[in-house]
């Protein structure tokens, strides 16, 4: 076993404007301000229209042992 513990992000909810409600494995539930770091990476800028920005969800991922 490891000593090292990830939690597991379970859940995603987009709040307006540019807040995401998370909930992890830990059952902690977390709100995060994400509007300075989607103005920061150009990139990203597509996300700040609010339409693409309420589609916010977790995609599936493979996990490694």
């Amino acid at each position: 076993m490891t000593e090292y513990f990830f939690p597991k992000l379970h859940a995603v909810e987009a709040l307006a404007p540019y807040r995401l409600r998370t909930s992890w494995s830990t059952g902690e539930v977390l709100e995060v301000d994400v509007g300075d770091i989607l103005r920061k990476i150009s990139a990203l800028a597509p996300l700040l229209d609010p339409v693409v920005f309420a589609r916010v969800h977790l995609a599936a991922c493979r996990t490694f042992p």
